[in-house]
């Protein structure tokens, strides 16, 4: 019975977590000196023609600068359904361990985000904590991120969404 209840829960959360546009989860645990070489995309098929053909993509490196401490940049790319691709944004990402491996009853990070829209003053700013916690065979993840925009060419600037 309780399989059939987190079975359906797990769905229910998928499906919200991809209308949402999450498009990565995050792991708090960091490893000092490794290297990251990332790319994603996205590509929008629906009933909308006006959204139909366009794409987003990302091209980041990162590097663990210290036992704790991991930094990542990237070139955001974008395309409209009519248009040609382009560099639209710039985004440089650090994740924080906060606890140890195995140390509580879950492993705890911090994520911080800040990106710049290349042809406007539009800046985006996202924070929140990262949960992990081996469940048997399972390791569940929970990324608890809040974002705002700021700048003069943002309509509402300084509200948060989580």
């Amino acid at each position: 019975m309780k399989l059939q209840y987190f079975a359906a829960g797990t769905i229910l959360l998928i499906a919200n977590t991809a209308y949402a546009g999450v498009d990565k989860v995050y792991g708090p645990n960091v490893e000092p000196g490794e290297i990251e070489l990332e790319l994603r995309g996205h590509y929008i098929d629906d009933n909308d023609p006006s959204w139909d053909g366009a794409q987003k993509s990302k091209i980041g490196v990162g590097y663990g600068i210290a036992p704790r401490v991991f930094v990542e940049g990237y070139l955001v790319f974008e395309k409209g359904a009519n248009a040609d691709y382009a560099l639209e944004a710039l985004e440089i990402e650090a994740k924080f361990q906060l606890s140890e491996q195995g140390e509580y009853f879950a492993d705890f990070g911090l994520l911080t985000e800040l990106e710049k829209v290349r042809a406007v003053d539009e800046w985006e700013f996202k924070v929140g904590p990262l949960i992990q916690k081996p469940i048997g065979n399972w390791l569940a993840t929970l990324n608890l991120l809040g974002e705002t925009k700021f700048g003069s060419d943002v309509s509402g600037s300084g509200e948060w969404e989580f």
